[in-house]
């Protein structure tokens, strides 16, 4: 790509450099590096084309966020106001660019970060595809920071209600956004895995991705070891998505014991 034009269809300042190759592989495409005068960007290539009506209502409700103190990479636009450009034969479009460190999961629960969950939804694309209630919100925060410990969990929300946060995680049903959008990713990465393809080249990346949403135990059952369910070909159990999962659960997978914990709010007893 010609790193001067790019520069310039995005008004992103002079002296652009644009790095020799993609930094960086997400699942819906590559991200080149440019620096300019004005700063760094992320410039990203979909492996997919993507029509700019799709990505309207996205876009604008991502400006709103950042708007608004929402700590999220700002959207670059063209100078003529479109999200996407082509740029020698690539379409791609552009943010701010910010260096991020490993994931960490066991954050502080005293930290901003936790007490404020943003109340967005990130969809399995990894497109913002609109507003979520405060409570499906925390309910996505509680499965992201705290599922493997109901003791963190009620940290997690007892320094949320501290620092004067809203929501309150009440009903099953507080979780049904989350668990549409695991039960989509599930459901591609299957499917990339039956069918290798620019998004996910290689089974293994596949494995993984399912495995962010599945707990394995053993070496039988290792994300890496894909198997067919008793019953069930791996096609019908890619298409089927998450609702094969929670119907046919695996044999070496027993039920763990229910167990019940209730988090209470600042000066309530427990």
């Amino acid at each position: 790509m010609d790193a001067v034009d790019l520069a310039r269809r995005f008004a992103l300042g002079g002296a652009a450099r644009l790095s020799d190759g993609p930094v960086a592989r997400r699942r819906q495409g590559l991200v080149w590096r440019l620096e300019t005068a004005g700063g760094s960007w992320a410039v990203k290539v979909p492996f997919h084309p993507t029509a700019e009506d799709e990505v309207r209502f996205a876009t604008v409700f991502h400006e709103a966020a950042y708007a608004a103190g929402v700590p999220t990479p700002q959207v670059r636009r063209t100078t003529e106001g479109r999200v996407f450009a082509s740029i020698d034969g690539n379409r791609v479009h552009v943010f701010e660019g910010v260096d991020l460190g490993s994931p960490d999961l066991h954050l502080d629960p005293r930290t901003p970060t936790c007490r404020r969950p943003t109340a967005a939804c990130v969809s399995s694309t990894g497109r913002t595809v609109g507003p979520l209630t405060r409570a499906r919100s925390s309910g996505c925060v509680l499965f992201e920071f705290a599922r493997s410990d109901p003791g963190r969990a009620c940290a997690l929300v007892n320094a949320y209600h501290e620092a004067g946060g809203p929501a309150r995680v009440s009903r099953r049903g507080d979780f049904s956004m989350l668990i549409a959008q695991l039960g989509h990713i599930t459901q591609m990465a299957a499917r990339d895995w039956l069918q290798p393809n620019p998004r996910s080249p290689d089974r293994a990346g596949s494995a993984a991705w399912i495995a962010e949403t599945i707990c394995f135990r053993g070496v039988e059952d290792h994300p890496s070891r894909p198997r067919r369910r008793p019953g069930r070909d791996a096609g019908s159990a890619a298409t089927a998505g998450s609702a094969a999962t929670a119907r046919d659960p695996l044999p070496s997978e027993p039920a763990p014991p229910r167990r019940r914990t209730r988090c209470g709010r600042p000066g309530e007893a427990r």
